[in-house]
């Protein structure tokens, strides 16, 4: 190989759009709403924290909710599972299949959880941030990056469940904190996710 020696990248993100102006938020069970956003499969690891959940209940906050919006096959042995656990926790957590108003759903939640066993560059993750609604995720690619780096969430490591609940509760009881979160999200939207920005990035790729 006789080409350069040196070498460089450029991270190039995908488009957000700035999210339209929305109704009034929806009634979604809970005081304090948590959305969890995505496909039920075994991938997003839905199953394993509602097995969490189911066994430590007693700890867990009444006025908490867990709403989990993904497209959901109810003849799939994975969700069967996933809905016979939430089956006995409603008081807890609504399985509410998929949602064609997501953007809605963002704006109605107090926090976004990502509780993937890995991810490419997480949609939901992106989408909740430029909602202005903060993210908890588990460690998946861009999460330090993104929700740490940007200060508009929080990452703990993978299947640390009681961590992400004791972030959780962090956030819920720091207004300021969550508010500071929310106005960085939006911020980073622009920065890094605003399709200006996006083509310009692309453009000086392929100029060169």
């Amino acid at each position: 190989w006789s080409g350069p020696q040196k070498y460089f990248s450029r991270v190039s993100y995908s488009v957000v759009e700035e999210l339209p102006a929305q109704e009034a938020n929806l009634e979604l069970a809970g005081t304090n709403k948590f959305l969890i956003p995505a496909v039920v499969r075994p991938l997003k690891r839905q199953l394993e924290f509602l097995q969490y959940l189911q066994l430590n209940k007693k700890d867990i906050p009444a006025k908490w909710h867990f709403h989990f919006a993904g497209d959901l096959d109810v003849n799939d042995e994975y969700c069967k599972a996933c809905m016979e656990v939430a089956a006995t926790l409603p008081e807890l957590v609504t399985m509410h299949g998929y949602q064609a108003n997501i953007n809605q759903w963002y704006t109605s939640a107090d926090i976004t959880l990502i509780i993937s066993e890995r991810e490419g560059l997480c949609r939901g993750m992106i989408e909740s941030i430029s909602a202005g609604t903060p993210v908890i995720s588990m460690e998946v690619t861009s999460a330090r990056e993104i929700l740490e780096a940007r200060q508009c969430g929080f990452v703990v490591g993978q299947n640390d469940y009681p961590d992400l609940l004791a972030r959780i509760n962090d956030l819920i009881n720091n207004p300021s904190l969550k508010s500071r979160f929310s106005e960085n999200g939006m911020t980073t939207r622009k920065e890094l996710f605003d399709k200006s920005v996006v083509i310009d990035v692309y453009e000086k790729a392929y100029a060169g």
